[in-house]
């Protein structure tokens, strides 16, 4: 029990704090100031043939590309937000390379800009190497006369697509992917000869869509953990093997076939008896599961 002189003492301790608080201003809001960023023009005219170009970036952030029609090989602007992440240009006989060398690993990103926005010259084929390894990918080649590409890919999530046919027989394309997911749209306007795929920890997406298959396509893909979904139109002349430990979830669409060995032997109805450019699609090792024509 609080004694005599003690009650007296708390409600007046509780009025001086009220006093006090009654006086005292208003808290002021402190508005975030925002970050400065730098926004830096691309302008890269055509190196002599044969032309190449190679994208290296290190940083979180986001990567855009698509084609275009113009005199220049590369336009665009990069916006980042500290001066070391500005990308160098490099030039050595064809070859063009836009390199942001600096590198950070950050668990909270929101406040990095590091955004790209680039446009790409259809006039001439070119060779193309991408070096992603945390920023996130959107790759438009629609159109793009590309002869070789080459993508190493790394945490975040790169869409490639081709909307449009490639004007020119890409002789080969190769992704390295890492943990981030990897969709590739419109395979068959791609106009691919060889298709070389390793995956990794992310999911990989792949649309054999396009509007008609120009030659021959071999695609090899080394599985991983990750899942693998593939989508190809009963039309056309497709043939899956899947050798390894991947569990196979089949859709419609495909007519499964005795395997030779432990592999399994998929094929569209439009596959048997072709006597025209046909896909062949390799799959093998990894403990992924694997989607024919069917939804994760």
């Amino acid at each position: 029990m609080f004694s005599r002189t003690q009650r007296c003492i708390i409600p007046a301790f509780i009025l001086l704090i009220l006093v006090f608080t009654g006086c005292s201003p208003a808290a002021e809001t402190i508005e975030p100031v925002p970050a400065t960023t730098y926004e830096i023009p691309v302008s890269i005219v055509y190196p002599e043939a044969p032309v190449a170009l190679g994208i290296v970036s290190g940083l979180p952030g986001m990567i855009r590309l698509i084609g275009y029609s113009g005199s220049d090989f590369v336009t665009g602007t990069v916006e980042v937000s500290n001066r070391d992440w500005i990308p160098e240009t490099e030039k050595s006989g064809g070859r063009v390379n836009l390199m942001q060398n600096a590198r950070i690993m950050l668990s909270d990103s929101q406040y990095l800009t590091n955004l790209w926005k680039l446009r790409v010259s259809d006039n001439v084929p070119f060779q193309l190497e991408i070096r992603n390894v945390q920023a996130e990918g959107h790759w438009n080649f629609s159109g793009l006369p590309i002869t070789d590409l080459y993508a190493e890919l790394g945490t975040a999530k790169n869409a490639f697509t081709f909307d449009q046919p490639n004007p020119t027989v890409m002789q080969k394309c190769e992704f390295q992917c890492g943990t981030g997911d990897v969709v590739v749209e419109g395979i068959l306007n791609a106009a691919c000869r060889n298709m070389v795929i390793e995956a990794g920890k992310g999911s990989l997406n792949l649309r054999f869509g396009g509007k008609e298959l120009l030659q021959d396509l071999k695609v090899t893909i080394y599985a991983s953990v990750g899942t693998t979904s593939i989508a190809v139109f009963p039309d056309i002349p497709a043939r899956i093997t899947v050798t390894g430990r991947g569990h196979v979830i089949q859709g419609d669409g495909l007519i499964k076939l005795d395997g030779e060995g432990s592999g399994s032997i998929y094929e569209t109805a439009s596959y048997r008896g072709t006597q025209s450019k046909t896909v062949e699609i390799s799959i093998s090792g990894g403990s992924s599961i694997i989607y024919l024509n069917a939804s994760p």
